[in-house]
């Protein structure tokens, strides 16, 4: 994607030529060894950053990159990524995940902000509700 005066592409591809990219990351995801985007359209088709970001927000690509983002989560879990590698992927690109992550990590800071005594009467609270729920 380098023009002929070597200057960087500063524009979207064309609504083609993001069909033909998106075709190519899926390959390239599926069949080929690569573990990150970056290395697709930095190394392979050098883009800068910016037309990078802009393509993915294209109708024509963005369904190859949700299937490549797939391809590239089975990876890191199926054992193709090394396995540290891969659970930092999936922290990444997962976005159910983060979301459950950083839920949890609020849930932990506003517990350690409790008293210990806040802490005992929310687990009887809670005892109590599941008790309720039992007995009906």
């Amino acid at each position: 994607m380098v023009h002929a005066g070597g200057r960087p592409r500063t524009t979207t591809p064309t609504p083609e030529e993001c069909e033909e990219l998106g075709k190519d990351l899926l390959k390239w995801a599926t069949e080929e060894d690569g573990i990150l985007f970056g290395e697709w359209w930095g190394l392979k088709h050098f883009m800068t950053r910016k037309v990078w970001k802009a393509l993915i927000e294209t109708p024509q690509f963005l369904p190859y990159y949700h299937l490549a983002q797939n391809a590239m989560a089975k990876k890191s879990i199926d054992g193709t990524m090394e396995k540290s590698f891969g659970h930092r992927y999936i922290r990444l690109y997962d976005r159910d995940l983060v979301e459950e992550e950083n839920n949890q990590m609020r849930w932990e800071a506003e517990l350690k902000k409790l008293s210990s005594e806040d802490i005992s009467n929310l687990l009887v609270k809670v005892i109590s509700y599941k008790d309720s729920k039992e007995s009906k």
